[in-house]
């Protein structure tokens, strides 16, 4: 359980902006628990907060690698490919999100920023209203 504590207080770092402590913690957490697809997710949030793009896809895809219905890292993956101009594994990560969970508003929404960048205001605004359509 001590160990999972790591996960939650990086986590926690994290959320306030508190890179450097929350590193010291999802470093310890995943060492001790290298199969926490958690602490891997948390960390590559912290990475992407950073623009580290690189390191935070390999904790995306380290998180689905052992959590392969991790909706969320799906996505945010989707943001890394996007921000790397890897237009088509960002849009392969986004619908992955939204197959997973048809009630993510925010992979619509994600989606939908791609389809602008990639000049299809068509199928943007097809997943605004999806996302919008939502509770």
């Amino acid at each position: 359980m001590r160990r999972q504590q790591n996960t939650g207080r990086g986590f926690a770092h994290l959320s306030q902006k508190k890179y450097e402590e929350a590193f010291v913690d999802l470093n310890r957490a995943s060492r001790l628990l290298p199969d926490d697809a958690q602490a891997h997710f948390c960390r590559g949030l912290a990475y992407l907060d950073l623009h580290k793009y690189e390191e935070a896809l390999m904790d995306f895809n380290k998180t689905l690698e052992l959590n392969s219905v991790h909706v969320q890292a799906y996505n945010n993956r989707g943001i890394v490919y996007h921000n790397l101009k890897n237009y088509d594994q960002a849009l392969q990560s986004y619908t992955k999100a939204i197959q997973l969970n048809p009630k993510y508003a925010e992979a619509y929404l994600d989606r939908a920023r791609l389809y602008l960048a990639l000049g299809d205001s068509e199928k943007a605004a097809q997943d605004e209203e999806s996302a919008a359509k939502l509770p």
